[in-house]
């Protein structure tokens, strides 16, 4: 009798345990608003309410599958306030990762015309309107980061993650919902979340799968047939439908795209916590501790109507545990092997030279790296890894999918000026890939002022260690400086000074680091000066006399840069140092003769230092700094006038830059400048500037125009500039007010709507 009590007791022991009572955990989609799913899971936790069972959408897919991957609801609000989160979010790039190496000169484009060429790998489609507001760059590879060795450690079915796990995408060609249950882990969470317009869709299996909330934004019917849990809690933090406001885009899309959706919870069968949150965004996630604590709050209201209907527990202590043991099994990040689609042979081939060697081991942050190197190329649009275990070597095999454009770039721009320096922009480039990378470029600048044409290419020699990039470039470009110019003043003025400039420039290039480049240059060609000898002091004479310089230039440029913006910048810092070696021939030409009066040869060498630097004081304040020195060991030329315009100048603001202020240039100087801003936002700033211009030795003239020079370091010049500036990701609309105390002292107030950018010359 005894045995069989003992037998009944040991069988109930061994079945009670397999009979324990169920939780499943059922998550909305709602962008930022799911935040709150964070604060609810906390509140659970700490109360040991169990989670045996996971599925959610969108948002809710994104916090179920982190914590089915084995991340804490601390680690997920850690991970959703770092600026990581923020980058990934925005599609925005860290600036160890931005490749400056591959930049090009900068135009002043205001906007750009794609039209798609059909090849092998594309369609001759073209789509004037992007895909998508968010660049997918930074999601594509971090989700393979994120979720990866989770995928891995579950042998890619989703029933043996940390918790069993189910996520809902849609697939708008058949109108109905994806349920995401094996597979990678981060693809169908990639899925779940694609909100159309937002974030761009991927494939899974061959289909186009859009956000889980178009058909099913509470998955709750998944939950019950996929697991059947004894109870369930819903939390939904979708919003009614209302009326968006009309400056509220994605609040109109989310109405369109969103359909109706049942957030019921079956009635006896579990308990829905419904968030009301109404002023919050689909992308408020600077929201995120407010929304956390909302949902810990609400958690922590019901605790008692769930304790009474759940009755097990699971310690946390227990539940700790757990995850470490989930995550001490999660295999490190590996790759060895690297497998390309969606390339020619010849594109595969310049790909492979720019990734690590494949057969030796190599790490994410390698990985990387070499991953937004190869998006600096413009030919590359996207690039989609998966991180495929392999069981036998216990690394991961890199399966990489690209999307590479053959397009023709139209670029249309220019600047309106309250100056003469109006001006139309127009260019054009074309990339090649096979094997190597090819930029093939035409850029023609129109206006009273200055006018330019160049025709550019540039070859980029892939390597994982030492890239190079050789850059041919072939340029004319004409400048007018005019006397007494106003503000709208239209009249046609006669220049009193007038420079021409044509060459050919070949460059080998090399990068420094992730942020800098060094470059070696030759180039020929002749420059033409044509000026009044008197207008820089007097209208009175008006003889016209030319000088023509035939040169060589060898060059070498050191340059590192983390600007914010190539003009007004507000944040980061640049150095540049330029050396050059220039020799040739001076030919005079005195009143515009077509026979050259006086012939002499030229050499000597030129060098130019730059630094600027942005710092930060709260939120607001900025603080500019920067430094500039130049040294030419040139002779002085035929004239004054001659020498003056070839001397290095100091331009540090846009209107100096359009101007011609003899007091700021010098064969060797000094210049330091402080700029404190006062920054709105990202897009809006006030900007003071205010510059000291110490010369070594000051270039004079005497009575017959012939150059001098003055007594060491005896004058400072001072100019200073007050602007408010707003600038956005093509453009740029500033007005200033300014003062020059030298020549002679001087205000000028004006406005420019676009960036003043020249086309290189030939002697820097």
């Amino acid at each position: 009798m005894r045995i069989r009590v003992l037998i009944v007791v040991l069988c109930l022991c061994l079945f009670i345990p397999l009979n324990a009572q169920k939780v499943g955990l059922v998550l909305s989609g709602g962008g930022a608003k799911g935040i709150a799913h964070i604060g609810m899971i906390k509140a659970l936790e700490e109360n040991d309410i169990p989670i045996d069972y996971i599925t959610g959408t969108s948002m809710g897919a994104i916090v179920g599958g982190l914590y089915a991957a084995g991340y804490s609801p601390d680690e997920m609000m850690t991970l959703i306030k770092s600026e990581d989160f923020q980058n990934w979010m925005s599609g925005k790039v860290e600036d160890r990762f931005q490749y400056y190496f591959r930049n090009e000169n900068p135009t002043p484009e205001m906007f750009n015309l794609n039209i798609w060429l059909k090849d092998s790998t594309s369609s001759n489609k073209n789509f004037l309107l992007p895909s998508n507001l968010i660049n997918p760059r930074q999601m594509n590879i971090v989700f393979t980061q994120l979720f990866g060795p989770a995928s891995a450690s579950s042998d890619y079915d989703f029933n043996y993650l940390m918790v069993p796990f189910r996520c809902v995408a849609s697939d708008v060609y058949e109108r109905k919902p994806i349920i995401c249950e094996k597979g990678d882990l981060g693809d169908a969470i990639r899925a779940s979340m694609s909100f159309p317009f937002v974030f761009k869709p991927i494939k899974l299996n061959g289909v186009l799968a859009y956000d889980g909330g178009i058909f099913d934004n509470f998955p709750v019917h998944t939950m019950i047939s996929d697991f059947n849990p004894d109870y369930i809690i819903g939390s939904k933090v979708a919003s009614a439908r209302l009326a968006a406001d009309e400056r509220d885009i994605i609040g109109q899309m989310e109405n369109m795209v969103m359909d109706k959706t049942d957030y019921s919870v079956p009635e006896n069968k579990g308990l829905l916590l419904s968030f009301e949150l109404r002023d919050v965004n689909l992308l408020d996630f600077g929201k995120a501790d407010s929304i956390y604590k909302l949902g810990y709050e609400k958690a922590m209201g019901l605790l008692d109507s769930i304790q009474r209907n759940v009755s097990r527990r699971v310690p946390l202590e227990d539940l700790k545990d757990k995850r470490k043991r989930f995550k001490g099994q999660l295999p490190e990040l590996t790759f060895k092997k690297i497998i390309i689609k969606g390339v020619t042979p010849l594109q595969k081939e310049y790909i492979k030279n720019e990734l690590p060697e494949e057969g030796s081991a190599f790490t994410y942050e390698e990985f990387k790296q070499a991953y937004f190197r190869l998006l600096s190329n413009p030919k590359i649009s996207e690039i989609i890894p998966h991180a495929v275990y392999n069981y036998y070597d216990r690394t991961y095999d890199l399966h990489l999918d690209f999307k590479v454009e053959n397009k023709l770039q139209l670029s249309f721009g220019g600047l309106i000026s309250s100056q003469n320096f109006n001006e139309i922009y127009l260019g054009a480039t074309y990339q090649s890939l096979a094997p190597l990378s090819h930029t093939y470029g035409m850029d023609l600048q129109l206006g009273k002022t200055y006018n330019s044409v160049s025709l550019r290419s540039r070859t980029d020699i892939p390597s994982f260690s030492v890239p190079m990039s050789l850059h041919i470039l072939s340029a004319f470009s004409g400048r007018r400086y005019y006397e007494g110019e106003k503000i709208f003043d239209f009249r046609d003025n006669t220049a009193f000074i007038s420079q021409k400039d044509y060459y050919l420039k070949l460059k080998l290039g090399f990068p420094f680091r992730t942020k800098g480049k060094v470059e070696l240059g030759l180039g020929y060609g002749s420059m033409v000066d044509d000026y009044y000898q008197s207008t820089l002091s007097s209208s009175v004479s008006r003889s016209l006399d030319k000088s023509r310089y035939n040169l060589a230039v060898g060059s070498v440029f050191f340059d590192t840069n983390t600007l914010n913006s190539s003009q007004y910048p507000t944040k980061g810092r640049r150095t540049s140092l330029l050396t050059q070696i220039i020799w040739g021939t001076e030919y005079y030409f005195k009143n515009g003769s077509g026979v050259s009066t006086d012939r002499a040869n030229l050499a000597y060498l030129q060098f130019a230092a730059k630094h600027e630097y942005y710092k930060r004081f709260g939120s607001h304040l900025v603080l500019g700094q920067s430094i500039d020195m130049a040294f030419s060991s040139s002779r002085f030329l035929n004239n004054y006038t001659s020498t003056i315009i070839a001397a290095p100048s100091f331009t540090p603001t846009p209107h100096s830059k359009m101007i011609f202020n003899e007091a700021f240039r010098a064969n060797q100087f000094a210049a330091a400048g402080i700029k404190p801003i006062w920054r709105f936002n990202d897009n809006f700033h006030l900007r003071s500037e205010f510059y000291a211009f110490l010369p070594y030795k000051e270039i004079k003239s005497d009575a017959k125009y012939r150059a001098y020079y003055g007594k060491d370091f005896r004058t400072i010049k001072w100019m200073g500039e007050l602007s408010a500036v707003a600038q956005f990701s093509k453009i740029c609309l500033s007005g200033y007010l300014n003062y020059y105390k030298s020549p002679v002292s001087s205000w000028n107030v004006g406005f420019n709507i676009g960036y003043l950018l020249f086309t290189p010359k030939l002697v820097e």
